[in-house]
């Protein structure tokens, strides 16, 4: 429901509360760009304390989202965001790790021999001929077609650590976009490797025992997420919009 609170129920904080994508356009838009400074809060954080001990100044910022089942918005989340920090100047890949059920992408789907990130995984292309550059300036390295049962995972659970080691030298965010949680052991591996782990629920969809479960297949791995993302949440009214012929008068005055 739109009062789950997860730092009292589970611990974690409460990141954002997005609207449904049909919903209100602004406040959808407004809880984004919120979602999208913390991130960049965060970087600016990490390279803060990294330089303080002496390490590189220059780290890339990855972030893992995750979520207990599928359809909790897990995708649509990490496609906006990658959005927004490439719309913000960052250098953004969008990397789907979903080798069992990867998401459509039209460029790729008729075109036979591509490199794409299951070739990159298996040793059999280079990532530099995998990535493919959206309209909206963000790159995006995913599977052509699903990959069967281990052969999938066992490319995740052994490859995944240096793709993302090679695509932090080359952009400033990378975004992942996991497999839940509950179906696949992927998703633990996914999320193992971000600097910054974001779990969505959603409301009027997400069971409490679901979210209980996945939570504890995290901890049991030695993962806790960094924050929670609420979807579907009911919206607020967006900040400094003319909503009243008296907020237009003050506007214009």
């Amino acid at each position: 429901g739109n009062d789950f609170e997860p730092e009292s129920q589970l611990g974690i904080p409460l990141y954002a509360r997005i609207p449904e994508a049909s919903g209100n356009g602004m406040a959808g838009d407004e809880a984004i760009g919120h979602l999208t400074v913390l991130m960049r809060i965060l970087d600016q954080d990490a390279i803060k304390q990294s330089t303080e001990i002496g390490a590189s100044s220059n780290a890339s910022q990855v972030i893992a989202i995750g979520s207990a089942a599928p359809g909790d918005g897990k995708s649509h989340l990490a496609r906006v965001l990658a959005d927004k920090l490439s719309a913000m100047g960052g250098s953004v890949v969008l990397l789907d790790a979903d080798l069992h059920d990867p998401g459509p992408v039209s460029v790729l789907e008729n075109q036979q021999g591509i490199v794409d990130l299951t070739a990159v995984l298996s040793g059999d292309g280079k990532i530099e001929d995998a990535l493919w550059l959206q309209g909206t300036g963000v790159y995006y390295l995913g599977a052509r077609m699903a990959v069967p049962g281990t052969i999938g995972t066992s490319l995740i659970e052994t490859k995944l650590d240096g793709v993302i080691t090679d695509l932090r030298t080359r952009f400033t965010h990378i975004i992942i976009d996991t497999p839940p949680i509950l179906s696949i052991a992927d998703g633990v591996v996914a999320l193992r490797a971000a600097d910054v782990k974001l779990m969505t629920v959603r409301c009027g969809h997400s069971k409490r025992d679901d979210i209980t479960h996945a939570l504890d297949q995290l901890r049991t791995a030695g993962i806790t997420p960094d924050g929670i993302i609420l979807n579907s949440a009911r919206p607020r009214v967006a900040y400094g919009k003319a909503g009243s012929e008296r907020q237009e008068a003050r506007q214009m005055s």
